[in-house]
């Protein structure tokens, strides 16, 4: 808090939105799926991996990807063609916050949120559903946040995103 009472701009912990991933990809293992990790860092998702296919006994690849980039969502969806990995259930789950007054953050960050939490999962569905409407079979989780329905206005840009 500045003396003025306005929030500084504060990115999140994003051990929280990893922790959703890979609450998610457990539940979907222990299910019997098989399942395709995307994220920036292929450290972390071969260890989750290793995890899931022990515990589990199912196939998981790790696909790194920066999906706030233009295009990541064509190259990794052209990577699992070439690897013949079909997508029967997409969870949209990445997604990046910040806090803190919209004036304090600077226009990169902004672009940013909106980079991954709009056009990110945008490109990653119009990579991944028309392949699933054509097979007749496919379904698709995005994790919003409750930002989504209510103003916060130390959250304006990632609500916005939300919603």
């Amino acid at each position: 808090m500045t003396a003025h009472g306005h929030h500084r701009p504060r990115r999140t912990d994003h051990r929280r939105s990893l922790g959703i991933g890979a609450a998610l990809a457990r539940c979907f293992a222990k299910s019997g799926h098989q399942l395709v990790l995307v994220a920036r860092r292929a450290d972390k998702l071969e260890a989750l991996a290793d995890e899931l296919g022990a515990a589990h006994g199912v196939k998981v690849w790790v696909q790194p990807a920066d999906l706030a980039r233009p295009g990541a969502a064509k190259s990794l969806a052209a990577a699992l063609r070439r690897k013949k990995i079909s997508v029967d259930v997409l969870v949209n789950n990445a997604g990046v916050l910040e806090q803190g007054a919209f004036v304090s953050m600077k226009a990169e960050r902004h672009q940013q949120m909106i980079a991954l939490n709009v056009a990110g999962l945008r490109a990653m569905l119009a990579e991944l559903v028309p392949a699933m409407q054509r097979r007749g079979f496919g379904r698709v989780l995005n994790v919003a946040s409750i930002a989504a329905f209510q103003p916060v206005p130390s959250l304006a840009t990632y609500a916005a995103t939300k919603a």
